[in-house]
């Protein structure tokens, strides 16, 4: 009988935040008000009956988008009352919290599953509801639930386990699903090469494994030749980039990576705050020469000096918010400033940020398997944000786009928290806990003024 309440006990501790984390997103999704492109979409869009919507997958692919099977559920799930769409959201965001404990708490679940839903509450949720929560959610939310469901088939070749029959079928499944949003085919396919190479290296074959990278990558093939993305690049440059035919691939490339870090070093970003946090432990409890440390130090420090320096408590000043201000129009570099080294100090902070980034990823994984899928979903994350510079809506396209790049580097921070040994921290446990509190209790004060 002790026995079976100490069980009982463990269980609730595990999996008290996944109820909290569906409790407070229910109570956010109720807030949801018919607006941009869902009421565009109703408007202007629909046909008359659900079985209509299928004759227009050969028009988007022709002409519009190569997300032939995201599009077509948000044109099916209109034509329903929006508690449709509600009930369906919160299996699927139970399936995101699952999986990421699934596939990356090992060890203390009772501790980490808590910092799971402290990471959960950093992803900015008016990123779904500014431009239609329908819409939005089904474009960028619902690919993510379903490619961490798929990825749960790398944790159980890691594990060992046998798979069967069916998941031959539903893995393929869920992984052409979420690949067919081309952020998520990018981050997928970067996961699942990583973990044919693992497959490959250790000399443990998995059928699964190689059917779901073929898959993926097969899906970021589709998205790169679909006529109908060259179509809308060609339609929306003209209204919305008209200078985008002059830009070079360099100038793409730049105005990309500069778009997507500026998001993660030079505003308040708690996400990268946690990931930086989580950094810094590890380096300091693995090395102790103080160059490394100094590396693992930089993604921490740029958000504390610019994030919450230079942005909340200096409100922009000494020229940051110019910077931010001229690169939401023309990225950091142009024809008119290229000649001036004080253009180039933006660009120079966000590659040096990065690249400590990646070196202290290396330093905490080593030369291990684990470093191979940390950075997949760290270029996996940057590249699926990065790939907007292709598109002349890069601007446009609004913040809803860094969607797949949060979740992705959510995933990152729990590779980083699932190596903390917490008894190796001692008393210092606590002050990170403190700190994670701190931080999602803004978060959640932030969701409150939003929503409720």
């Amino acid at each position: 009988m002790e026995t079976k309440k100490k069980n009982v006990k463990q269980i609730i501790l595990e999996k008290w935040p996944y109820v909290a984390f569906l409790l407070i997103m229910f109570a956010v999704h109720c807030s949801y008000k018919l607006t941009g492109d869902d009421a565009a979409l109703i408007r202007d869009t629909l046909r008359p009956t659900i079985w209509d919507e299928f004759s227009s997958i050969a028009y988007n692919f022709a002409n519009w988008s190569s997300r032939v099977l995201v599009n077509l559920p948000i044109h099916i799930i209109l034509h329903f009352d929006y508690r449709v769409w509600l009930v369906i959201e919160m299996v699927l965001l139970y399936a995101i919290v699952w999986g990421l404990s699934y596939i990356f708490i090992k060890e203390k679940p009772e501790v980490n599953n808590f910092v799971l839903l402290c990471l959960l509450f950093s992803f900015p949720f008016y990123y779904v509801f500014n431009d239609g929560g329908i819409t939005t959610t089904m474009t960028y939310i619902w690919p993510v639930a379903m490619g961490v469901c798929a990825c749960t088939s790398v944790r159980k070749y890691l594990d060992g386990k046998t798979f069967r029959w069916y998941e031959y079928i539903l893995y393929p499944l869920a992984t052409i699903y979420a690949a067919n949003q081309e952020q998520m085919s990018i981050i997928l396919s970067c996961v699942f090469v990583g973990c044919a190479v693992v497959c490959l290296k250790d000399k443990q074959k998995s059928v699964l494994v190689f059917i779901q990278t073929v898959c993926a990558v097969a899906n970021f093939l589709f998205h790169t030749f679909t006529p109908g993305n060259e179509n809308r690049r060609f339609v929306e440059a003209s209204v919305r980039f008209p200078d985008y035919g002059r830009l070079s691939l360099i100038d793409k490339l730049e105005l990309g990576f500069s778009s997507t870090m500026y998001e993660f070093v030079f505003r308040y970003n708690s996400l990268f705050l946690l990931l930086g946090l989580m950094l810094l432990i590890l380096v300091f409890c693995k090395h102790k020469n103080w160059f490394y440390r100094l590396i693992g130090s930089v993604p921490f420090l740029s958000q504390l000096v610019f994030g919450i320096g230079c942005q909340k408590i200096l409100e922009g000043r000494y020229g940051l918010v110019i910077f931010v201000n001229r690169m939401l129009k023309t990225g950091t570099i142009d024809e008119v400033n290229y000649y001036r080294w004080q253009s180039y100090y933006a660009i120079i902070c966000l590659f040096l940020v990065c690249i400590c980034l990646i070196v202290g990823v290396y330093l905490v994984f080593g030369n291990s398997n684990k470093t191979i899928f940390a950075f997949a979903l760290l270029f996996g994350g940057l590249g699926g944000r990065m790939i907007l510079a292709f598109s002349p809506t890069v601007w446009a396209s609004s913040v809803r786009t860094f969607t797949t790049m949060y979740y992705a580097y959510i995933a990152l921070t729990l590779m980083l928290v699932n190596e903390i040994d917490y008894k190796q921290l001692g008393r210092k446990k606590y002050v990170l806990l403190a700190i994670l509190v701190c931080v999602t209790m803004k978060d959640l004060y932030t969701l409150y003024v939003t929503y409720m």
